[in-house]
Protein backbone atom coordinates (compact mmCIF):
# COMPACT_ATOMS: atom_id res chain seq x y z
CA UNK A 1 0.00 0.00 0.00
CA UNK A 2 1.21 3.33 -1.02
CA UNK A 3 1.73 5.67 2.47
CA UNK A 4 -0.19 8.67 0.41
CA UNK A 5 -3.16 6.10 1.04
CA UNK A 6 -2.60 4.78 4.27
CA UNK A 7 -2.53 8.54 5.02
CA UNK A 8 -5.84 9.22 3.64
CA UNK A 9 -7.04 6.37 5.57
CA UNK A 10 -5.93 7.30 9.23
CA UNK A 11 -7.24 11.18 8.40
CA UNK A 12 -10.48 8.97 7.33
CA UNK A 13 -10.37 7.05 10.76
CA UNK A 14 -9.72 10.05 12.77
CA UNK A 15 -12.54 11.77 11.51
CA UNK A 16 -14.59 9.86 12.28
CA UNK A 17 -13.42 9.00 15.75
CA UNK A 18 -13.06 13.07 16.53
CA UNK A 19 -17.03 12.97 15.26
CA UNK A 20 -18.00 9.74 17.11
CA UNK A 21 -16.53 9.94 20.41
CA UNK A 22 -18.13 13.14 21.91
CA UNK A 23 -21.44 11.45 21.12
CA UNK A 24 -20.79 8.70 23.52
CA UNK A 25 -19.66 11.33 26.30
CA UNK A 26 -22.88 13.16 25.72
CA UNK A 27 -24.94 9.75 26.28
CA UNK A 28 -24.05 9.59 29.53
CA UNK A 29 -25.45 13.14 30.49
CA UNK A 30 -28.71 12.37 29.01
CA UNK A 31 -31.74 12.68 31.48
CA UNK A 32 -33.75 9.83 30.77
CA UNK A 33 -37.71 9.39 31.44
CA UNK A 34 -36.42 7.05 34.38
CA UNK A 35 -34.60 10.46 35.47
CA UNK A 36 -38.00 12.80 35.34
CA UNK A 37 -40.33 10.19 37.19
CA UNK A 38 -37.70 9.83 40.07
CA UNK A 39 -37.21 13.81 39.91
CA UNK A 40 -41.47 14.03 39.89
CA UNK A 41 -42.02 11.55 42.62
CA UNK A 42 -39.21 13.54 44.77
CA UNK A 43 -41.34 16.68 44.56
CA UNK A 44 -44.68 14.73 44.68
CA UNK A 45 -43.22 13.49 48.48
CA UNK A 46 -41.88 17.01 49.07
CA UNK A 47 -46.21 18.65 48.90
CA UNK A 48 -48.30 17.99 52.00
CA UNK A 49 -50.87 14.94 51.53
CA UNK A 50 -53.74 17.55 50.67
CA UNK A 51 -52.00 20.25 47.86
CA UNK A 52 -53.63 20.03 44.93
CA UNK A 53 -50.93 19.84 42.45
CA UNK A 54 -50.04 15.97 44.37
CA UNK A 55 -53.00 14.67 41.56
CA UNK A 56 -51.56 16.51 39.03
CA UNK A 57 -48.23 14.88 39.79
CA UNK A 58 -49.75 11.51 40.49
CA UNK A 59 -51.55 11.58 36.72
CA UNK A 60 -47.53 12.32 35.38
CA UNK A 61 -46.04 10.03 37.20
CA UNK A 62 -48.53 7.32 36.37
CA UNK A 63 -48.26 8.57 32.18
CA UNK A 64 -44.38 8.28 32.66
CA UNK A 65 -44.62 4.60 34.23
CA UNK A 66 -47.03 3.38 31.27
CA UNK A 67 -44.43 5.20 28.90
CA UNK A 68 -41.61 3.48 30.51
CA UNK A 69 -43.31 -0.27 30.46
CA UNK A 70 -43.91 0.23 26.63
CA UNK A 71 -40.33 1.61 26.07
CA UNK A 72 -38.63 -1.94 27.73
CA UNK A 73 -40.31 -3.86 24.64
CA UNK A 74 -38.04 -1.19 22.21
CA UNK A 75 -34.78 -2.31 21.19
CA UNK A 76 -32.10 -2.62 18.72
CA UNK A 77 -30.28 -5.45 16.38
CA UNK A 78 -26.67 -5.45 17.30
CA UNK A 79 -25.80 -8.29 15.21
CA UNK A 80 -27.22 -6.29 12.38
CA UNK A 81 -25.93 -3.09 13.29
CA UNK A 82 -22.25 -4.61 13.00
CA UNK A 83 -23.14 -5.94 9.58
CA UNK A 84 -24.38 -2.69 8.35
CA UNK A 85 -21.80 -1.24 9.56
CA UNK A 86 -19.10 -3.89 7.96
CA UNK A 87 -21.17 -3.35 4.75
CA UNK A 88 -20.05 0.36 4.96
CA UNK A 89 -16.74 -0.03 5.58
CA UNK A 90 -16.32 -2.24 2.58
CA UNK A 91 -17.85 0.10 0.33
CA UNK A 92 -15.94 3.03 1.64
CA UNK A 93 -12.81 1.53 1.96
CA UNK A 94 -13.04 -0.30 -2.00
CA UNK A 95 -14.32 3.27 -3.30
CA UNK A 96 -10.97 5.17 -1.83
CA UNK A 97 -8.85 1.77 -3.47
CA UNK A 98 -10.75 1.77 -6.42
CA UNK A 99 -10.00 5.45 -7.38
CA UNK A 100 -6.26 5.47 -5.89
CA UNK A 101 -4.79 2.11 -7.96
CA UNK A 102 -5.52 3.48 -11.61
CA UNK A 103 -5.11 -0.60 -13.07
CA UNK A 104 -8.71 -1.57 -10.82
CA UNK A 105 -11.13 -1.48 -13.64
CA UNK A 106 -14.09 1.45 -12.58
CA UNK A 107 -16.82 -0.64 -12.99
CA UNK A 108 -16.00 -2.68 -9.36
CA UNK A 109 -17.46 0.47 -8.33
CA UNK A 110 -21.50 -0.64 -9.03
CA UNK A 111 -20.64 -3.00 -6.45
CA UNK A 112 -18.59 -0.99 -4.05
CA UNK A 113 -21.60 1.39 -4.48
CA UNK A 114 -24.44 -1.26 -3.78
CA UNK A 115 -22.20 -2.88 -0.58
CA UNK A 116 -22.51 0.93 0.72
CA UNK A 117 -25.94 0.73 -0.10
CA UNK A 118 -26.86 -2.06 1.40
CA UNK A 119 -24.76 -1.09 4.59
CA UNK A 120 -26.77 1.74 4.88
CA UNK A 121 -30.17 1.02 4.41
CA UNK A 122 -29.47 -2.36 6.91
CA UNK A 123 -28.07 0.83 9.87
CA UNK A 124 -31.19 2.82 8.96
CA UNK A 125 -33.63 -0.16 9.92
CA UNK A 126 -31.59 -2.10 12.29
CA UNK A 127 -29.91 0.70 14.66
CA UNK A 128 -34.12 2.16 15.20
CA UNK A 129 -35.52 1.05 18.64
CA UNK A 130 -38.23 -1.03 17.53
CA UNK A 131 -40.03 -3.99 19.01
CA UNK A 132 -38.30 -7.01 17.52
CA UNK A 133 -38.36 -10.97 18.11
CA UNK A 134 -36.01 -13.30 19.00
CA UNK A 135 -34.01 -13.25 15.96
CA UNK A 136 -33.95 -9.48 16.60
CA UNK A 137 -36.35 -9.10 12.88
CA UNK A 138 -39.15 -6.13 13.49
CA UNK A 139 -42.49 -6.94 14.58
CA UNK A 140 -44.76 -5.07 11.98
CA UNK A 141 -45.99 -1.94 12.71
CA UNK A 142 -45.31 -1.20 16.12
CA UNK A 143 -42.63 1.39 15.54
CA UNK A 144 -45.02 3.53 13.43
CA UNK A 145 -47.73 3.86 15.85
CA UNK A 146 -47.25 6.05 19.11
CA UNK A 147 -47.82 5.60 22.11
CA UNK A 148 -51.05 6.71 23.22
CA UNK A 149 -50.77 8.03 27.02
CA UNK A 150 -53.94 9.28 27.83
CA UNK A 151 -54.05 12.53 30.52
CA UNK A 152 -55.73 11.64 33.70
CA UNK A 153 -59.22 12.90 33.88
CA UNK A 154 -60.40 16.05 36.13
CA UNK A 155 -62.52 15.26 38.65
CA UNK A 156 -66.28 17.13 38.09
CA UNK A 157 -66.46 19.60 40.90
CA UNK A 158 -69.96 19.02 42.19
CA UNK A 159 -72.22 21.96 43.07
Amino acid sequence: MDNELVGQIVVAIGGVLSAGVPLIGNRNNRKSLRDDADRDIAAMNALPETHPARDAYDALIKRQAVRMSAELDLRRDPFGIGLAVAFIVIGSLGGVLIFQDQSISRWWLIGVALAFLFGSAGLAQDASKRKRDDKGRPVDGDQEKPIDVKPAEEPAEEK
